[in-house]
């Protein structure tokens, strides 16, 4: 199967379809398609082939790297505060071989990695004691309970 590169060759004519808007009863065909298991397979591999082809991955490199840092739509600014207060914290805080939540050791290979947590509802402070390390999981229910503003003794 030979792809023909885009942007190569110039158009003699415009499209055949420029200009005419779709009706409402085309828009809701549209969307009543469904496509088969086959349809989906043959989707799939193709975008396979087409993404592992060096110039793809050049192209999507290069367009990724425009999106870095303020170019980025999710910017928020800076680094952010509890970055920081972490870091400290870090240096400060030894870190345990064992969740502070589940008592699991922490595993060598880096599946059950340790991270810092805050106790406080997120009001970063320099307090080492405002913080316990977790596993991610733990860290996660913690988090979650505390939006919805479920107090477990655990956390």
């Amino acid at each position: 199967m030979k792809l023909i590169p885009s942007g190569v060759y110039e158009r003699t004519k415009p499209p055949w379809n420029k200009g005419i808007s779709m009706s409402e009863e085309q828009k809701i065909n549209i969307g009543k398609y469904v496509r088969t298991e086959k349809h989906k397979q043959a989707i799939s591999e193709a975008q396979k082939i087409a993404m592992n082809r060096p110039e793809v991955k050049k192209k999507c490199s290069e367009a990724h790297k425009l999106l870095i840092g303020e170019k980025n739509p999710n910017w928020k600014g800076g680094i952010t505060i509890y970055q920081i207060v972490h870091r400290r914290v870090r240096k400060i805080k030894l870190k345990p071989e064992v969740c502070e939540i589940c008592n699991q050791k922490a595993d060598k290979n880096g599946k059950l990695k340790l991270e810092l947590s805050n106790i406080k509802d997120h009001q970063y402070t320099d307090n080492p004691d405002d913080y316990q390390y977790a596993h991610h999981s733990c860290h996660i229910k913690c988090d979650v309970n505390k939006k919805k503003r479920k107090r477990i003794n655990e956390c």
